[in-house]
């Protein structure tokens, strides 16, 4: 008997230390986090483009990472900073209080960023915790936040609130910059690469040439496969930096800034608390193509991406180790395909101009209640009238001898008119969507606040162009009904690789990182975690 004791004992010691030690290892949080935001992303080019990429980037996270193939934003359409919003958030835009990039602004009558604080950018108009948020409410500080990204409203929206700091190139000067929000100051990385490496000195000799033959890319009809692209920057153009950041060459400088964070402010080497890198990338088409064919500008674009992500993963394992470390790659749901048939293939279409349409409805109102400035402006696919002047209506009828009410109002007319433009396909009140009697006004209403929206929201007929003549620049938006699949990817050293296909709502994203780093989920977050495919 003793002796049977004797050589059980030392086994179950053995078994009991061996769980200790696992149940230890999953008790622990991560030291370090990295969150990665492509900007349209999209998930069959991802696929397609895999077998040319090598094992350390995108294919390293969608091996060994929960992969979801199709992510749901939930709404009509996202842009990177609702997106980011919604994301960080697990919250509509409704009410993150960023519905898009561009809000109007009816005392100037013009569109501007989101975010534009005075002349910089903040948080201030996010209304709800992130996911960065809970984390440094957790270390009480103690845990680092950074966001590093060429844009500046996604460097600002991945970052959160109190964020150790936040970055971005300025597209006037190509400079790293940041807000007074956040001290001011610069991490000294980029204060001395702003010293030392200007990208201004260097843009003029960046060339951007396929990375591979081209015969390699897939996909090509045969008149591409001839013709490789060859693209410059000139330090002189005024727009240079801006069309800089949507390039790989952007990217680079992102990943290259993020590298220096990682090896010199030496992020995730905390004890007992948790440090966040969030990067923010773009692989929006690039369109100054002579031919108005960017595919293979973007199909290169994602093979250097996925370099710029292996030397990314690269660092941080060597720097803090991967078994210590979260890394989540998110897209976000959206992909701004601008290109339009030629006219020569008579595919029904044309141009909608926010300008030409304010000005033919401000005529009308004008012959109907008198010559008065009734619009205030279109931005986007938002409808602003003059409050002063439809109150001086009002106010008229009111004092009228007229025994009957009116059969409609201004607003009700407004719509009407604009109904029997040519390329509107509807329009809608803002109590037309948020009375959500359909499913279509539901998908509506969660991206639409009430406190930015216009007083009618038009929808723009499939094929046709919206040209939004009151940004600056001028944008045109080709409308398109169907939107991609978008990925997104968690890699953590306690979750079993998985995939899932089913559509998965963007909504869940957020406490389902909060579940795994262990942090309550962000104040207003919609929907509950995935559950997790703990390793065994």
């Amino acid at each position: 008997m003793k002796s049977t004791l004797r050589h059980i004992f030392p086994l179950l010691l053995a078994i009991l230390s061996a769980l200790g030690s696992q149940l230890s290892a999953f008790a622990e949080r991560p030291q370090l986090v990295i969150g990665i935001v492509a900007d349209q992303l999209q998930t069959d080019y991802l696929q397609d483009l895999l077998p040319l990429m090598g094992q350390g980037g995108f294919n390293r996270l969608f091996k060994q990472g929960m992969v979801i193939t199709d992510l749901d934003f939930g709404v009509p359409s996202t842009d990177a900073a609702s997106a980011v919003a919604e994301i960080y958030t697990g919250a509509w835009p409704s009410q993150t209080g960023v519905t898009g990039r561009h809000q109007f602004d009816r005392r100037t009558r013009r569109l501007v960023p989101a975010l534009l604080d005075g002349n910089t950018y903040t948080p201030a108009q996010l209304r709800l915790s992130t996911i960065t948020d809970e984390l440094v409410i957790d270390g009480q500080r103690f845990g680092k936040v950074y966001s590093l990204a060429a844009d500046p409203q996604v460097a600002v929206l991945m970052g959160g609130h109190e964020p150790a700091s936040a970055a971005w190139i300025d597209p006037n000067t190509g400079q790293w910059a940041t807000a007074p929000y956040y001290t001011g100051a610069l991490p000294a990385p980029l204060a001395m690469r702003n010293l030392r490496r200007p990208l201004r000195g260097r843009l003029d000799t960046m060339l951007w040439k396929p990375l591979l033959d081209v015969s390699r890319y897939p996909g090509l009809p045969p008149q591409k496969k001839y013709y490789p692209f060859s693209h410059g920057f000139r330090s002189t153009d005024r727009d240079v930096f801006s069309r800089f950041a949507l390039t790989p060459m952007g990217n680079r400088e992102v990943t290259d800034a993020a590298l220096q964070y990682i090896t010199e402010l030496k992020p995730g080497h905390g004890k007992g608390t948790i440090d966040m890198l969030n990067v923010g990338y773009s692989l929006a088409p690039y369109t100054q193509t002579k031919d108005g064919d960017y595919r293979l500008e973007l199909m290169d674009a994602y093979l250097r991406l996925d370099r710029d992500l292996e030397r990314l993963l690269n660092t941080v394992d060597r720097e803090v180790g991967l078994d210590k470390t979260v890394v989540f790659l998110v897209s976000t749901g959206h992909f701004d395909n601008d290109a339009r048939p030629s006219d020569t293939y008579r595919i029904p279409g044309g141009e909608f101009s926010t300008k030409r349409a304010a000005a033919l409805l401000n005529s009308f109102l004008g012959a109907r209640y008198g010559s008065a400035d009734y619009v205030a402006g279109i931005a986007g696919t938002h409808v602003y009238l003059n409050e002063k002047a439809l109150s001086a209506i009002t106010s008229r009828q009111s004092l009228s001898s007229q025994p009957s009410a009116p059969s409609s109002t201004p607003l009700q007319e407004a719509r009407d008119f604009l109904c029997r433009m040519d390329g509107i396909a509807a329009v809608q009140t803002v109590s037309d969507i948020l009375s959500g009697t359909t499913d279509a006004l539901e998908e509506a209403s969660r991206a639409l606040d009430p406190r930015t929206a216009g007083d009618l929201i038009i929808n723009v007929q499939p094929g046709w162009t919206l040209v939004d003549d009151y940004a600056t620049p001028v944008t045109r938006t080709a409308m398109r009904r169907s939107s991609p699949a978008t990925p997104a990817v968690i890699l953590s050293p306690t979750l079993t690789p998985t995939t899932i296909t089913d559509p998965v709502s963007a909504l869940r994203l957020a406490p389902t990182l909060s579940r795994l780093l262990r942090l309550p989920a962000p104040d207003g977050a919609a929907a509950r975690s995935l559950p997790l495919p703990r390793r065994q």
